[in-house]
């Protein structure tokens, strides 16, 4: 937790403590893909992700960059994020 700068620190502290903002629906999902990626690297597997969005590839780039920094701040290794979108 300690790579990222103060400021970008901060905005992610503020959106972690926003967690229980998310809808119950999305928290579901993404409780699925973290407990798959979770099994992965228990067994010392990569997680390779690809996040794809079919409307706007702007939107997959953005989860790609907000999984990669959550890998980052939980200092989970072996997670690799791409996206493709249209």
């Amino acid at each position: 937790m300690n790579r990222f700068p103060s400021p970008l620190a901060a905005r992610i502290h503020g959106l972690v403590a926003h967690w229980r903002e998310i809808p119950a629906a999305r928290k579901v999902q993404r409780a699925t893909l973290a407990q798959w990626i979770a099994q992965r690297l228990h067994c010392a597997q990569a997680a390779q992700v690809v996040i794809i969005c079919a409307h706007n590839a702007r939107h997959s780039h953005m989860e790609q960059l907000g999984l990669a920094v959550g890998a980052l701040w939980y200092e989970l290794q072996g997670l690799k994020v791409c996206s493709g979108g249209t």
